[in-house]
């Protein structure tokens, strides 16, 4: 009699989820291949300096009698007054290139190519946060330069007091990548998420004491100013640039960036989560 013999089921084992070694490879392959992207693309560059310098120039020209107001700082050039602000507004522009940029990788399918590798879906979003950071440390250094050479800009305090102003302006710069990664997950439209960054920023910048001291404004939108993220980050780089820096102001600054920060990682994984069902 013969003895069949059923075959041996095979042993199958589960493959492994990605390591924490493998996946900040992968943020770091996924943000270079953003800076390349970014790179072929000159005239987004070309636009992300050339707003603030033209309102740096156009504004340190047109605002400049400021500085006879009685609630200007006194003894402060308007220059020195304005460069934190044009700083924080070219971050902030950059920041907005984020939600563009997730936008078209959702859109041309990029992400769902991504989501098919074993790569943390957080990875992707991270990666466009940490490439748009450092372009918003290039942008500072450009603008900071032309305002250095062209229009008369000087640091008040000392070299610690610069670096310390720029050291403040980068957790900010990150804080509103993740922000405008919301936006552009949760629209998922390249041109809609531009627009919808432009009205986002047009009320963090102009409620602010970016222009003009928060003093001169009605009580109800001095209110505003006064918790706008914008405005209390403004404020305590301009005393690094003035060379009188205020810990409240630098703590206030570094807490509202937090906050930001939070909330769109949050929203922005959650748009995230939600577009691969779309």
């Amino acid at each position: 009699m013969t003895t069949i013999t059923p075959p041996a089921t095979p042993i199958t084992t589960p493959t492994p989820g990605p390591t924490t070694t493998s996946t900040w490879r992968s943020l770091a392959v996924l943000a270079r291949r953003n800076a390349i992207k970014t790179q072929r693309v000159p005239t987004l560059l070309v636009f992300s300096l050339a707003m603030p310098l033209m309102m740096l120039v156009l504004f340190s020209q047109v605002f400049r009698t400021i500085e006879d107001s009685p609630t200007f700082p006194v003894g402060v050039d308007y220059i020195d007054f304005l460069l934190p602000a044009t700083l924080a507004v070219a971050v902030v522009m950059g920041a907005s290139n984020s939600g563009v940029g997730i936008a078209i990788d959702l859109q041309a399918g990029v992400v769902d190519r991504i989501r098919s590798l074993p790569v943390r879906g957080w990875t992707l979003l991270a990666a466009r946060s940490v490439t748009d950071t450092v372009m918003a440390v290039a942008q500072m250094a450009v603008v900071t330069g032309v305002a250095m050479l062209a229009l008369g800009f000087r640091f008040q305090g000392s070299l610690a007091d610069a670096a310390g102003m720029f050291a403040l302006l980068i957790p900010f710069a990150w804080a509103f990548t993740w922000l405008f990664l919301y936006v552009g997950a949760k629209l998922r439209d390249p041109e809609t998420a531009q627009l919808s960054g432009m009205m986002i920023m047009m009320p963090l910048m102009f409620v602010s004491a970016a222009f003009v001291p928060v003093e001169s404004f009605p009580g109800w939108l001095e209110a505003l100013a006064n918790v706008n993220p914008f405005s209390i980050t403004v404020e305590a780089a301009r005393g690094f640039a003035l060379g009188s820096p205020e810990a409240g102001e630098v703590v206030a600054s570094l807490v509202s960036s937090a906050i930001v920060a939070a909330l769109g990682m949050v929203a922005a994984a959650r748009a995230y989560r939600t577009s691969s069902a779309a």
